[in-house]
């Protein structure tokens, strides 16, 4: 229908049709969130989301095919949650489902010569495998185990009533986030087409479908449309120069340039690629936001409304982290979160603490859910390396500056506490982040095997040379040495005679004081503590 005006400015643009397409989706996506205040009834916002969806995919998109395939794979998740498919495996019928039929599309992707700039299905199936998955086993967790079964995060999400299949479909296809994400829990959907998202924590506001709408919400929507409109204008315009093709000799090539030179443009290369995804999730956000379901109650600190329960990347955070985790806790945060309650819990048995096997399911899960390019397994495995080593540099080498190695990182409004040394420390970390994060990512945006060793070639495997030179050294010793610099080895160390000393006391006199006694089990309190802040920790893959 609109095929033909699409083009005409596109050809004009210079730019793929589809791109434009989807541009335009998500522009049209503010005006039409901006009308679920004036929808009062939940079903109307049911109705609402399908209808709007089914525009995009349709008239807009020409994806009819593709809208067939997600609206039946949602049916037969319903259909399974809603005859309790499998009983205690119907999480995993569901997991499978999703994640089987989403490869096959990757399959037709990968063999099926479609081009880079196509948008098809695929992209979309993405985020819904995300919803239905969750849905799936919020079903299980709310019908078939009991609430002892569930931890924290599971008994706030369960689903103990199933949804009419209108109010399933709403869900499944809330037009703010169909494209591109962001993906919701649908307890998080469920409170807000009723209200209670917008509820008062005292109970002063009633929760219903007519709660009134937090203030805020068009302040922090028209700053994210700001936001992503800024990073696609740096995409659409300057980006095109520095992409990671240049390193395999495309588009220019630098095969003339000196290796720090090359070292420079890969990092510059990483940044410009990240603007396509700060630019695309900004305006999803806004988007999210202006229809309400972005609410996140209010600031502690500050007493103002939060509108963050939606976003997807916390741009500073990512920029300035200091460490991968910290890095890769504020990319694409909602498939990390994902990840680690619908995959890391999942494969460890009930009363069992996540171990390698999840660790290594959910990083698998990770690869495939992105697609079956080569360049993305070549990612996540040197990322996983990566992040081994920088969680070994972290513990070994911040003491030697910090006296408290958990203080917090430097803040633009905090630099005057910190020293020169520190602050000197904290830069380094960034720039290693950096440097790491841009050299790992290389085959994720070069896709082909025979392209991705070739880009890593040209800068001279720098990130291979570095992560094998920092295992090894770990591996004979340097945390020893690092150690004994900053003081925590001798501590360790007397900590360790004066306790033999004790041990040999009291095994001669056979007692123990009150107050070694509280000693002792106060150590073990904050061994078993610490054992279970590692255990909750999931693998935070590149997504």
């Amino acid at each position: 229908m609109f095929d033909h005006h699409f083009q005409k400015i596109a050809d004009q643009a210079g730019t793929p049709v589809d791109y434009l397409k989807l541009f335009v989706c998500l522009l049209i996506s503010y005006p039409l969130a901006s009308a679920f205040p004036l929808i009062r009834s939940p079903n109307l916002k049911h109705a609402y989301n399908l209808a709007v969806s089914t525009f995009f995919f349709l008239p807009i998109l020409q994806l009819r095919w593709g809208y067939l395939q997600l609206l039946a794979t949602s049916l037969a998740t319903y259909y399974i949650c809603l005859n309790r498919v499998g009983g205690r495996r119907m999480g995993w019928i569901v997991f499978g489902l999703q994640m089987g039929h989403l490869t096959c599309n990757h399959i037709y992707r990968q063999f099926g010569n479609i081009p880079l700039t196509t948008i098809e299905i695929t992209s979309m199936q993405m985020v819904l495998c995300m919803n239905l998955t969750t849905f799936g086993w919020d079903c299980f967790d709310g019908q078939i185990r009991s609430q002892e079964e569930c931890d924290e995060h599971q008994k706030k999400t369960r689903i103990t009533q199933m949804p009419s299949l209108l109010e399933f479909l709403g869900y499944s296809f809330y037009f703010p986030g169909v494209m591109v994400g962001p993906s919701q829990r649908f307890s998080d959907y469920r409170a807000w087409t009723n209200g209670s998202l917008f509820a008062s924590p005292k109970g002063k506001e009633k929760a219903d479908s007519r709660s009134v709408y937090p203030s805020g919400r068009i302040r922090a929507s028209l700053f994210e449309l700001g936001v992503g409109l800024g990073f696609m204008t740096i995409y659409a315009t300057v980006a095109g120069g520095y992409g990671y093709e240049r390193l395999i000799g495309a588009q220019g090539g630098v095969q003339g340039w000196s290796l720090m030179r090359r070292i420079v443009y890969i990092n510059v290369a990483g940044f410009m690629a990240r603007t396509k995804y700060y630019g695309i999730w900004s305006l999803t956000n806004g988007a999210c936001i202006l229809s309400g379901l972005g609410y996140n109650g209010l600031d502690p600190l500050t007493g103002r409304t939060r509108w963050d329960r939606c976003r997807n990347i916390d741009i500073p955070k990512i920029e300035f982290a200091n460490n991968w985790k910290e890095l890769l806790d504020h990319w694409n945060m909602n498939t990390n979160v994902w990840l680690r309650n619908n995959v890391y819990k999942r494969v460890a048995r009930p009363g069992k603490k996540p171990g390698f096997k999840s660790t290594m399911t959910t990083f698998l899960t990770s690869a495939f859910w992105h697609g079956l390019a080569p360049g993305y397994y070549l990612s996540f495995f040197l990322a996983g390396l990566m992040q081994s080593v920088a969680r070994s540099l972290r513990r070994h080498v911040r003491p030697i500056f910090f006296k408290d190695p958990k203080k917090s990182n430097p803040s633009f409004g905090s630099l005057g506490s910190f020293s020169v040394s520190q602050l000197g420390y904290c830069l380094l970390s960034i720039l290693t982040v950096q440097l790491t994060l841009n050299y790992a990512v290389a085959p994720f945006m070069l896709l082909d095997l025979g392209a991705s060793l070739r880009g890593w070639r040209a800068v001279g495997f720098y990130g291979h040379l570095a992560t094998v030179l920092a295992l090894v050294a770990f591996k004979f010793g340097l945390g020893n040495v690092l150690d004994s610099i900053s003081g925590r080895r001798s501590t360790r160390s007397k900590q360790v005679s004066s306790g033999a000393a004790r041990q040999g006391q009291n095994a001669t006199t056979g007692t123990e004081s009150e107050g070694e006694s509280l000693v002792r089990k106060r150590e073990g309190e904050n061994y078993r503590a610490g054992e279970e802040r590692i255990s909750s920790i999931a693998p935070e893959p590149i997504s």
